[in-house]
């Protein structure tokens, strides 16, 4: 027999699937941070920041006891890890194994990073940030047009 579902039903199970319904779960409220993290399998580190980066607001939507300072304890404990993945993300520890292939490859020169470094650029962005201190994107100039990079 053919199960028939409502929209809202659909609706429903796709955001219970991703944890945008959080579930009540014991723990403290880092616990359920470091949950989030490995049930969605990574987030993406986002500088967009209309009220806060938006990696933030994706804790937040899954975790209502979120605290910004979650993330920094979570890769100070070893629970997480930063990494480029598809893009840079935060990632359960649980699966830095398989970051390694791609490491060990790269420092074999056997691979390369996805983009030819420029040195003189990073050489620039590092004194600046020396001489001035933490600096945003928004803070440097480019001439790039949309599009070009």
């Amino acid at each position: 027999m053919k199960e028939i579902l409502s929209p809202l039903e659909a609706q429903k199970i796709v955001l219970l699937s991703q944890r945008v319904l959080p579930d009540i779960v014991n723990g403290t409220a880092i616990d359920n941070t470091l949950v989030s993290i490995e049930h969605l399998g990574y987030v993406q580190i986002d500088t967009i920041s209309a009220i806060q980066r938006a990696h933030h607001h994706t804790l937040w939507n899954r975790n209502p006891e979120y605290e910004l300072s979650h993330i920094h304890t979570l890769i100070e404990s070893k629970q997480i890890f930063e990494y480029w993945s598809h893009a840079a993300a935060y990632l359960p520890m649980r699966d830095y194994k398989y970051s390694l292939p791609r490491k060990e490859a790269i420092l074999k020169n056997e691979q390369s990073h996805w983009f030819q470094k420029d040195v003189k650029l990073m050489d620039s962005i590092l004194e600046r940030i020396e001489n001035e201190g933490p600096l945003m994107a928004k803070d440097f100039e480019h001439k790039a047009k949309l599009g070009e990079w």
